[in-house]
């Protein structure tokens, strides 16, 4: 089968990965469409490179204020691909405006939507869902996933079951997330937040792997706790094992996506930190991601809680 798969993001195209081989594609072409946000860019190349992923063609339409030249690029590329003969067309963000653009092209039952994170679960719960397909890593009885060919990562985890991890029952990952800069919570909650964790696991090395964006000064003050270390990664966690020779003894975040993919593809402990926001253009898609860890046996806490197992 034939297809053109579309991301913009690392974790689209680890999902467009294990598109290719759930099905069994015998010919892709994957546009990578980089945004000129230089850590999100790196990570997406070399997220590529460690898929060692074939037929990829990378274009630079900025993000934001669009010049001359990106102008250019999405009517050339919204146009491009009218005659192509194709089996399906894989799209990684339904909302970016680039895509959408393209999208229009092709018979809609030959388009299927990757994961973009937990926007899945949000797009399952909302009126915007109909007729659409998608090839997800989530159990969702609302919207139509293949679940012929659900995505488990089968491709990822059969590299990694070449290697012989070892458990350091000493370390956690703490994956950071920017609730302060959206507003979904004041700076000082949040590192309050992170501050009662570091109390709490006052025995454990914290790596502290921040999420493209976080304010520096919130970081720098992150690194200051004692058993805390701010480690950035140029490559998404999930592919983690592909770096390191050892895993983890626990994952734990508020409510990233990673923390459902990670418990999928290692065996380790995943921990959701529950929190509570009253900014209202958040709350509901939060409260609808908690339900859905809930459901799936996602370890929900609070930071004060004492330290279990």
């Amino acid at each position: 089968m034939r297809a053109l798969i579309f991301v913009e993001s690392p974790l689209q195209l680890l999902n467009a990965m294990e598109a290719v081989h759930s099905f069994s594609l015998t010919s892709y072409k994957i546009v990578i469409r980089l945004s000129g946000f230089k850590i999100s860019d790196l990570q997406l190349i070399n997220t590529a490179k460690a898929l060692g992923l074939n037929s990829v063609s990378v274009i630079t339409i900025n993000a934001g204020r669009k010049n001359l030249f990106d102008l250019i690029k999405i009517i050339y590329y919204s146009n491009c691909f009218l005659f192509s003969k194709i089996d399906y067309v894989f799209i990684g963000n339904e909302d970016s405006n680039f895509f959408r653009k393209i999208i229009f092209q092709f018979n809609k039952r030959k388009i299927v939507f990757l994961d973009d994170g937990s926007k899945t679960i949000v797009l399952a719960n909302s009126e915007n869902k109909l007729d659409k397909v998608y090839y997800s890593v989530f159990s969702l009885s609302q919207i139509n996933v293949l679940e012929q060919n659900k995505n488990k990562y089968h491709s990822l985890k059969e590299r990694l079951s070449q290697s012989n991890f070892k458990i350091n029952h000493n370390k956690i990952i703490f994956l950071g997330q920017k609730l302060a800069e959206l507003g979904i919570l004041p700076e000082r909650d949040y590192l309050t937040l992170i501050i009662e964790f570091s109390k709490k696991y006052n025995n454990f090395e914290i790596d502290y792997i921040p999420h493209r964006g976080e304010d520096l000064g919130k970081l720098s003050a992150i690194n200051k706790l004692h058993n805390v270390e701010i480690v950035d990664l140029d490559y998404p966690v999930e592919l983690y094992g592909l770096y390191n020779s050892f895993l983890p003894h626990k994952v734990t975040s508020f409510y990233s996506t990673a923390l459902y993919t990670m418990k999928i593809i290692y065996p380790i402990q995943v921990e959701s930190i529950l929190i509570s926001t009253d900014n209202l253009e958040f709350k509901k898609n939060i409260d609808l991601i908690y339900d859905f860890y809930k459901i799936n046996n996602i370890v929900e806490s609070s930071s004060c809680e004492s330290v279990q197992g």
